[in-house]
């Protein structure tokens, strides 16, 4: 599995004993149908931030909270995983290390 920014989320499954790809998914074949989603949710954090922006700059309370968009492309995106981890019998799932992920976004 990989994560970044131009590609949300990529995975792909590999034969452990000869090294081939097996499937490789992108984040709209992982979402299929749901793909329209992330769009929605990348304008509704585009929405608050200006909004926040806004109430900064009057000197005015800027709670606006977020929406719960995310969490939702997070389920679908790891139910579908484990489907095709289950499709392939996979034996694991390898996750990237997040603890570096604004470090290796910024270089």
């Amino acid at each position: 599995m990989s994560l970044g920014l131009q590609n949300p989320a990529t995975i792909a499954v590999v034969d452990g004993t000869t090294g081939n790809v097996l499937t490789y998914h992108n984040i709209k074949q992982l979402l299929g149908e749901n793909y329209k989603l992330l769009n929605r949710q990348e304008q509704e954090k585009y929405l608050l931030s200006h909004q926040r922006h806004i109430a900064q700059r009057m000197a005015v309370p800027n709670d606006f909270g977020d929406s719960e968009l995310g969490e939702s492309i997070g389920k679908l995106l790891a139910k579908e995983i484990i489907a095709i981890a289950q499709t392939y019998k996979a034996g694991s799932i390898v996750l990237p290390k997040l603890g570096d992920m604004r470090e290796q976004i910024q270089a």
